[in-house]
């Protein structure tokens, strides 16, 4: 048994630990700006012709999502609260209604995860499910109180409340642990969901991981190899996952990086999955520069740059272009990543035209509407 680890790495290695767990599961796509725009206006339309407050909940979360890209957490955060106010100010609401009220104040713990914030993050979610469970409002960092008490109309619709915030808490609570390299909290933090899997999705990645930091690499190797692969994603990430323990365990890598490296090439980019391809490929990069496979940690990161050169991502070239790797890019390459992610709105502060900012904020104003008029329906008198 290896000894037992107390600091994260930095470098490559580290690089690639900071974006696991790594699973396909569906992520927003960042396209040009107009088109953010103008998907904000027509889904604004669509929550009025239907008088849908899941779809009105929708445009406030893209457009917290656009500002947080922008550069603009303040404007997010903002954003996030004025939506959930909506709601709160007409308790006690539907168990359904509840239940969006909790998508922009979840919103806010991953505004801080994008600050590289995991425990504050992990606070706001374990003050919100506090808060539920007590029929109390929340507190959050900062001293912010969010009025969730009388939540719910009755005692058993805040429990069914409370039980669908406990998934969410233990989900996200695992990430926001993970990023900030307790992945011990985070292993045993997940063992409280009921949703388990034998594949190699985020609880058997952060068992892997969290193993090795204990210095139990042999088991964690051995884990990771053993657990079910149906996806030759799942294969990229288990030789990936060989490769860190590995290198945690601070023995040469390079056989494993070559596994890692053939099990990468049989993984093929899938329309929708470009943000998981390119953090996919950054990750095999990173391990493969650790264990000293330059060429061969430059050939996937420079096969991932032409794919988002051809088919424009704003998150997959803000990504591409921060990497270390990009130092080695033509200048000209490096300068059209960073205008794809400008265009999208993604990497630093974007300045919105005015036609822009009328047509968001007017999203904004019709989809209020719905949820205000979707808030007044539900109440009901109070029951035990």
């Amino acid at each position: 048994m290896s000894a037992q680890r107390t600091a994260q790495p930095t470098g490559p290695l580290g690089d690639a630990l900071a974006r696991l767990p790594l699973v396909p599961r569906r992520h927003a796509l960042a396209a040009p700006l107009e088109q953010r725009v103008h998907q904000l206006t027509d889904l604004a339309r669509q929550a009025t012709d239907t008088e849908n407050p899941a779809t009105a909940a929708s445009v406030h979360n893209r457009a917290a999502l656009l500002a947080s890209d922008r550069g603009l957490p303040g404007l997010a955060r903002v954003l996030c609260l004025n939506h959930a106010g909506f709601y709160l100010a007409r308790r006690p609401l539907t168990v359904y209604l509840a239940r969006l009220v909790f998508e922009p104040l979840v919103n806010l713990a991953h505004l801080e995860l994008r600050a590289g914030n995991g425990i504050p993050a992990l606070a706001i979610l374990d003050e919100l499910l506090r808060a539920v469970a007590d029929n109390d409002d929340a507190t959050l960092p900062g001293g912010l109180i969010i009025p969730l008490a009388g939540l719910t109309a009755s005692s058993t619709d805040r429990a069914d409340v409370h039980k669908w915030l406990t998934d969410i808490q233990v989900f996200e609570g695992t990430r926001a642990l993970a990023r900030a390299g307790r992945w011990t909290e985070a292993h045993f933090h997940l063992r409280q969901s009921t949703d388990r899997s034998d594949r190699l999705f985020e609880g058997r990645q952060v068992a892997v991981v969290a193993m090795a930091f204990e210095g139990r690499t042999a088991l964690a190797r051995a884990l990771a190899r053993d657990t079910p692969a149906e996806q030759p994603w799942e294969h990229a990430i288990a030789a990936a996952l060989t490769v860190a323990c590995t290198l945690l365990d601070g023995d040469p890598a390079a056989d494993q990086a070559e596994v890692m490296l053939r099990a990468h090439a049989a993984v093929t980019p899938r329309q929708g999955s470009e943000v998981f391809d390119t953090r996919l490929a950054l990750t095999v990069a990173d391990l493969a520069t650790a264990a000293g496979r330059l060429p061969d940690a430059a050939r996937v990161y420079l096969t991932a740059v032409g794919r988002t050169l051809a088919d424009p991502e704003g998150y997959s070239a803000r990504d591409l272009a921060r990497h270390r790797l990009a130092d080695g890019l033509p200048a000209e390459q490096r300068h059209r990543l960073a205008a794809i992610a400008a265009e999208c709105g993604v990497g630093g502060p974007a300045t919105l035209t005015t036609d822009h900012d009328d047509r968001i904020t007017a999203a904004l104003t019709l989809a209020a509407a719905v949820i205000t008029k979707a808030a007044a329906k539900s109440l009901s008198p109070s029951r035990p």
